[in-house]
């Protein structure tokens, strides 16, 4: 569930709740009849905040760069030393996160729930932050957890600025101007790639800008100057439609472009929404000297329809507008003249356009006004500046009796939990809305945010529903609510874990690296509860910590935390290659903390600083005693910030690992300590309630290789593939280095290359290795839609290749001749081509074994081919395709490559090649012409079969899956 619910559904209903404000003395203002309507227009106060230094000013002029969150104002803004989040205390802005060295960004925050999502505008270099608030003692904004690096957005070059807004689909859109286009770009999930750019107007000037909103009514409006045809424009997108699908034009204020005409449009636009989905620009015109007013207001209403042009003032630059719902009220606040000057503002009744009087908003000499998006709060904070300071006020409205306000709806997904794969969960959200608009009409809707398989949803539409999972890994699932002008979404992490062994169940292909991580509630499987901790206080000798959430080490007061994990699951005779352990960190440290083997049996439930269990005391206290546990370091935990910290265990760690596993009689963990440290850390014990962020180790290991037999009248031996063919007189040996289980965290670049020496991928897509990943116990090979212009002409498209060729990595090239190999894998459900393929090109032969290629239309059936290219120095081109199918397996129906895991074998051999789908027989063919050294080859690319796939397209689909590749040579069977 995300973070602080019930405090946003506090802040939601009591908006001024809990806000501490210093006593301020109250300004008294004579009312003039003659300059104000019969409402008062009187602000109740605009403090003056510190000033801000700055390295650039606070434009531009669409953008938005402050807000508030958990009953506190900040804002995003660079300075000498980079890009910050500041935190407004008191009257004070105090520098929080650092979010980028850069220190020439202009930003724009649109804040989501406790996500603050960023665009720092660059031009063509512009990138994306995501950060998420934590109430903890920083008391700020991190980066966000499911996303913590900057994004690379990828705008088109010659833009003068850019805006961003996310949808009632959680969509999120950038409207930026490049020469003489208006252009905007999407990306959904967790916002890591973005599509290609869509055009949405063109014929502006390259003097003209644009600015991007998400309306209530669940549509994207998008404004621009065209100081060609001296008028602004606006179209729309409805929410969920195909992206390059906008209304036709609207020309803002067309009664007043029909009787006044003139240079009415300048590049000055910024936006705001009410609940009704009334829309409100602030503009500047250019009747720069014609006695014409430069500063108005446009306002869209409801039903698509524009007001005539408010007059706001005659002169002035940049103006913003801001409304507040609660106090029936909008604000425009603008420089007075082109020069700068203290900032102004004149205020307007929402229901009826009437300016006030013009009153000083920010004394000095100042620019570029900003503010933020949207709030329904009494207050409002502004800044406006020069390039080294930036100014502020906290400016209050006075809001009399508040109108009946359409509050969005409060949505919770409910905790996060685990499950086993194949086992469905519920998922048990709630949401409440306030009933408006009248007549009440809710909506709510479950999808996958991110996740490596695919989701299978009992009623999507339901609040309390179900959700089966189809792989292994972390899901981050989405409840969004819709009263059909307003929406709000809530997330919940779904961690899937394996389920436990059964008796009889194989090990692990022997000799295979296998990795395998225990922690309560998740690994190795959801039920396991074989991790006992606790910690030892010398401030409380007697006290027992063995059921608390939380643990702290220090050496002021001195306390050590015990812990140990039943490793049992790792089979007998396995040796140890590497391990960790991982810790969920709340606190940042300064200090080391030392890992030592513990040698004596303490009990979780007794042990305190004085005993190791009931009527055992350690030898010394705080068992510290040279019986207790060993001198030598396993490891160490050292500083660090906040969330998974990671130890590595040494030499004698991997010993102690390794003895844990030889004799569990040995087994009596570890404890963490350093009597000497000042500056404590503390961590989440097995007993926390999110099972994530419980202790963990992680064990990789292998056991000897295996030699299968299979002749006359034999039967396979546990610990390899299944489908391995029974040829009589022969033994099947595993090929290590051929072989992969695809069970740690990185590829293997020993075994593995991503790239080759001469061939860059089938146009129109391009192998990279950021295509390719290792995560959750698969091969992960995925296709991407980058911004057009990022890759080289022919190529739109970065596709995935893993294979043995040497690539351009300096390894030497990797061969096989003949063989059985076999592939588990489940392809990628999209318009890809997911293939298993053998070839090698010299200057006498060019040969292909496909042994298969899965096509996103052909989904029960399985392409398969032989090539001949050049054959002794002759080019032949030859080829013996053959379509297998699903059918010929008895694979059930309803089964298809993408939607279920299936083997994909190829015995190639002297004498036939032969292909297997899920172990059975499918196709033969005579050897007479493939004796040629091979490399292996899996790849996911790009096949103009049934059109290219879009970026929402590929953005939702699941990436090619790689349960393991395993290859085998065949052996004369001893006699």
């Amino acid at each position: 569930m995300t973070k602080h619910f019930l405090q946003s559904l506090h802040q939601s209903l009591f908006p001024n709740a809990g806000k501490a404000r210093k006593p301020r003395r109250r300004r008294v203002y004579r009312r003039s009849l003659a300059m104000e309507s019969l409402e008062s227009r009187q602000m109740l106060s605009a403090t003056p905040l510190a000033n801000l230094s700055v390295s650039q000013n606070t434009g531009e002029k669409p953008q938005s760069k402050v807000f508030e969150y958990a009953g506190q104002w900040w804002t995003v803004m660079p300075n000498s030393t980079g890009t910050w989040v500041f935190r407004l205390d008191g009257t004070n802005w105090t520098p929080t996160q650092q979010i980028t060295t850069n220190k020439s960004v202009h930003a724009d925050v649109k804040l989501v729930d406790d996500v603050a999502h960023v665009l720092l505008y660059n031009g063509a270099n512009s990138q994306l932050a995501s950060l998420q608030y934590d109430a903890g003692p920083d008391n700020r904004f991190e980066p966000w957890s499911l996303r913590p690096q900057l994004v690379n957005v990828g705008l088109s070059s010659g833009s003068e600025t850019a805006t961003l807004d996310i949808d009632s689909t959680g969509r999120m859109w950038i409207a930026y101007d490049p020469g003489n286009r208006v252009e905007v770009r999407y990306s959904d999930g967790l916002y890591t790639s973005w599509s290609a750019p869509i055009t949405v107007e063109s014929g502006i000037s390259s003097d003209d800008i644009s600015a991007i909103i998400a309306m209530p009514n669940n549509t994207i409006g998008v404004m621009w100057s065209n100081q060609n045809t001296k008028k602004f424009g606006f179209k729309t997108h409805q929410d969920g439609a195909e992206a390059n699908a906008w209304s036709a034009l609207e020309i803002p204020a067309m009664q007043w472009v029909t009787s006044v005409g003139g240079s009415f449009a300048d590049d000055h636009i910024h936006l705001a929404a009410t609940s009704d989905g009334t829309l409100y620009a602030a503009v500047k015109t250019s009747y720069d000297s014609s006695g014409k007013p430069e500063i108005m207001l446009l306002v869209r209403r409801p039903n698509g329809t524009w007001d005539n042009a408010y007059t706001v003032d005659g002169k002035g630059t940049r103006p913003i507008v801001v409304v507040n719902e609660a106090a029936g009220k909008l604000i425009v606040a603008y420089s007075p003249s082109d020069s700068g000057g203290s900032t102004v503002y004149r205020e307007s009744p929402l229901g009826n356009i009437s300016f006030g009087a013009k009153q000083v908003l920010i004394q000095g000499s100042n620019n570029n006004v900003t503010s933020t998006k949207y709030t329904s709060s009494n207050e409002i904070v502004f800044l406006a500046g020069s390039s080294s300071t930036a100014r502020g006020v906290r400016f209050s409205f006075d809001t009399g009796a508040p109108p009946v306000v359409n509050l969005p709806p409060v949505v919770n997904a409910g905790s996060d939990r685990s499950t086993e794969l194949g086992t469905p969960v519920a998922i048990d959200g709630t949401v409440s809305d306030d009933g408006q608009p009248a007549p009440a009409s809710l909506t709510t809707l479950w999808t996958k945010l991110s996740g490596p398989g695919t989701v299978t949803f009992g009623n999507a539409n339901a609040v309390d529903t179900t959700a089966i999972f189809d792989a292994v890994g972390t899901y981050v699932l989405r409840l969004t609510a819709s009263d059909g002008l307003r929406s709000t979404v809530d997330d919940v992490t779904i961690t899937v874990a394996a389920p436990p062994p059964q008796p009889g169940t194989d090990p692990p292909p022997s000799g295979t690296p296998t990795q395998i991580a225990f922690q309560d509630g998740l690994f190795p499987y959801v039920s396991y509860a074989g991790t006992s901790d606790t910690k030892i206080a010398g401030g409380n000798a007697t006290t027992n910590y063995g059921t608390a959430t939380t643990f702290d080490v220090d050496g002021d007061p001195d306390i050590a935390a015990l812990l140990k994990w039943d490793v049992s699951a790792i089979p007998a005779g396995s040796i140890v290659v590497s391990a960790a352990i991982e810790l969920y960190v709340t606190n940042s440290t300064k200090q080391n903390f030392e890992v030592y083997a513990l040698q004596k049996a303490w009990d979780e439930l007794s042990a305190t600083w004085q005993r190791l269990a009931t009527g055992n005391n350690w030898s010394g206290a705080g068992a510290t005693g040279g019986s207790d546990h060993d001198s030598t370091a396993l490891g160490q935990l050292g500083p660090g910030g906040t969330g998974i910290q990671r130890i590595e265990l040494n030499a004698a760690g991997l010993a102690a690992v390794q003895s844990w596993i030889d004799d569990s009689q040995s087994n009596f963990g570890i404890i963490l300590q350093d009597y000497s440290a000042s500056d404590g850390v503390d961590f989440y014990s097995s007993e926390y309630a999110t099972v994530a962020r419980r202790p963990k180790l992680v064990v990789n290991y292998e056991t000897p290789p295996l030699v299968v037999a299979h002749g006359a009248g034999g039967s396979q031996q546990s610990g390899t593939s299944s489908n391995l063919p029974n040829t009589p007189g022969i033994q099947w040996e595993l090929m290590k280095e051929f072989s992969d289980e695809f069970n740690g965290t990185t590829l293997d670049e020993a075994k593995w290359d991503t790239v080759y020496k001469n061939w860059t991928g089938q146009d129109p897509g391009m192998f990279d290795s950021s295509s390719v990943s290792v995560a959750d116990g698969y091969l992960q090979l995925d296709v991407n839609l980058p911004p057009a212009g990022t890759l080289p002409p022919n190529k739109q498209y970065t596709t995935a290749s893993v294979n043995t060729t040497g690539g351009d990595l300096g390894s030497l090239p990797r061969e096989v001749l003949y063989g059985y190999f076999e592939l588990r894998a489940k392809s990628m459900n999209a318009k890809t081509t997911s293939a298993f393929w053998l070839f090698n090109n010299t200057p006498e032969n060019w040969t292909e074994i496909d042994a298969m290629e899965l096509v996103y239309s052909m989904e029960r059936s399985v392409p398969t081919n032989l090539h001949v290219i050049r054959e002794n120095g002759v080019t032949v081109s030859e080829q013996f395709p053959a379509i297998l199918t699903f059918d010929d397996a008895n694979v059930p129906s309803g089964e298809t490559h993408f939607n279920s895991f299936h083997t994909y074998g190829l015995d190639w051999n002297v004498n036939t090649i032969d292909w297997y789908i899920d172990g059975a027989l499918v196709r033969s063919v005579p050897n007479d012409r493939w004796h040629q050294p091979l490399y292996l080859n899996i790849t996911n690319s790009i096949q103009d079969f049934n059109g290219l796939p879009t970026g929402n397209e590929l953005s939702a689909a699941a990436p090619f899956l790689v349960d393991y590749v395993r290859v085998y040579k065949a052996v004369p069977e001893s006699v």
